[in-house]
């Protein structure tokens, strides 16, 4: 067994040979060593992406861009969506009010338009008969539809009771 210093590394035999220095140069690690392969892209011209892999790529980012312009679409279309249902509802509950308030119940059907939030609306007030005749008989119910007014679906309604 060799000598061996403090640090455990072995002590060089007197007279022994010295291990060659590493020639200058880049370093190469075995055969296909990394400095090597880095000099050989640099001097073949082997770097970068070829024209099909560029077009893949460009075509995912805009196919990404897309979902994301339609997402943004969406998100503006249910914004608006629930911004005219809100102030729907709040014109059903001003129309219950005032109904409320009047001296009188309607006999029939009353409609009107206002705008709401600088969004017209149209709403529909009915009377309808009492929850209970036999027992409230002069109890009146009416029943509040708010739509665009444009026309289409009820975008709120509301029920109220009240006396004739």
């Amino acid at each position: 067994m060799p000598p061996t210093s403090a640090t455990g590394s072995p002590r060089p035999t007197p007279g022994a040979p010295t291990p060659a220095a590493p020639a200058p140069g880049p370093r190469v690690r075995g055969a296909e060593g990394l400095a090597s392969t880095s000099l050989r892209r640099r001097c073949t011209g082997a770097e970068g992406f070829t024209l099909v892999e560029v077009l893949v790529a460009m075509s995912l980012v805009a196919l990404a861009g897309l979902a994301l312009i339609e997402l943004q679409s969406l998100q503006v279309r249910s914004a608006t969506a629930l911004t005219a249902a809100t102030l729907a509802r709040i014109e059903a509950d001003n129309q219950a009010i005032r109904l409320l308030l009047a001296p009188a119940a309607p006999s029939g059907t009353v409609a009107g338009e206002s705008v709401n939030g600088g969004v017209p609306l149209r709403w529909e007030a009915s009377a309808g008969p009492s929850p209970a005749p036999e027992a409230f008989p002069d109890l009146v119910t009416l029943d509040i539809r708010v739509t665009a007014a444009a026309g289409g679906a009820p975008l709120a309604s509301r029920q109220i009771v009240r006396p004739r």
